[in-house]
């Protein structure tokens, strides 16, 4: 709700609304009315600096700051910067921001580099059909990280994965005579899971 002046309408009540009257709002929008005031509300905030801050506390610092639309999030990955932070922001630091300005955070989405590695070639056929599926159990479907013909005991070959940081991925190895007889044989958690 804002506050502001509108001569013709007695303080306390309804003046203007956004979106109109009779317009359609799905669920989530910012519906904004006007109530008329005492002393006019400014229609435009400054752009705070919020450039370096934890997601949470940039989105109220420009709630705070007086801005009532909406804010929408990017992703960016920077493996040095602790994820969930503001990289950089449109429009800039000091712009003014009305209601329908479209205020876009470019937040961190960190990665972690795995190298995993399955062991060896069980010794279930003289040649052995080996693939190896990665999965995000939040993020599927499976993709295939490797997928050929080796023998027992040669060494499977080494998968370099990158993940979320706050993420957990599944490897798991398929193995069987051939690509038509595969069968899940074991399964790696990155990073470890609690217990195992």
């Amino acid at each position: 709700m804002q506050q502001g002046i509108d001569a013709a309408t007695p303080v306390g009540r309804v003046f203007n609304q956004d979106p109109v009257a009779n317009a359609q709002a799905k669920k989530g929008d910012t519906v904004i009315i006007y109530v008329s005031g005492n002393s006019p509300v400014p229609t435009t905030v400054i752009m705070p600096d919020v450039v370096g801050k934890p997601i949470d506390e940039a989105i109220s610092t420009i709630k705070i700051a007086g801005y009532l639309g909406k804010i929408l999030q990017k992703v960016q990955d920077s493996p040095d910067i602790p994820a969930g932070t503001v990289l950089s922001c449109t429009p800039p630091v000091n712009t003014p921001l009305t209601p329908t300005t479209r205020v876009i955070l470019v937040v961190t989405l960190q990665t972690v580099t795995e190298s995993v590695d399955m062991g060896t070639v069980p010794d279930i056929a003289p040649t052995v059909h080996i693939r190896l599926m990665v999965e995000n159990p939040k993020d599927s479907p499976q993709t295939i990280g490797y997928d050929g013909d080796l023998k027992p005991g040669d060494p499977i070959p080494i998968l370099t994965v990158k993940r979320k940081a706050d993420e957990q991925i599944r490897v798991l190895l398929k193995a069987g005579k051939d690509v038509d007889h595969l069968s899940d044989f074991t399964d790696k958690y990155y990073p470890t899971k609690a217990g195992g």
